[in-house]
């Protein structure tokens, strides 16, 4: 019979998909190499692995010697980042974040000193600097050849 266990990463090796973890309740034996569960591997794939000291469910054989890491876990030394069940949002340890307010219908991308905003209402994006197809459209840009009146502008400088 299988057993559900709970644990902490020790190791993983990227290259292959797997994890190590220590089960703390079990005298801290460490398990060999786990398979970490993705949610696509054929012709659409996805790929995250844990890091090392994150806290781990695994599904163990009847004998504990092979199992998978089936996700992650929230402890009391790493909270969720959001408390609102309307919100879906990864966040990443540099400081990046998507985030989706069902509530809002609102998309929201953070990277650095720049978001993007996507929702109804429109698009609304700050930051340093705004370019589209490497000609800056930000708050900065200016025009050539204005003229009061009905003339047309030049394109943005």
């Amino acid at each position: 019979m299988s057993k559900l266990r709970l644990g902490v990463v020790t190791e993983i090796d990227p290259a292959q998909a797997k994890a190590r973890v220590r089960f703390p309740d079990h005298d801290g034996v460490v398990s060999w190499w786990l398979q970490v569960l993705q949610q696509r591997t054929k012709a659409d794939k996805t790929y995250w692995m844990p890091a090392a000291g994150e806290h781990v469910v695994t599904l163990m054989d009847e004998h504990e010697e092979a199992g998978v890491v089936l996700g992650s876990i929230y402890s009391a030394a790493d909270r969720p980042p959001v408390s609102d069940p309307q919100i879906h949002r990864i966040q990443y340890g540099d400081g990046a974040s998507l985030t989706y307010d069902k509530g809002a219908r609102a998309f929201t991308f953070v990277t650095g000193g720049t978001s993007v905003r996507i929702s109804p209402e429109g698009v609304a994006v700050s930051g340093p600097s705004l370019a589209h197809n490497g000609v800056n459209v930000g708050a900065d840009h200016v025009h050539a050849g204005v003229s009061r009146g009905d003339a047309k502008t030049d394109g943005p400088s």
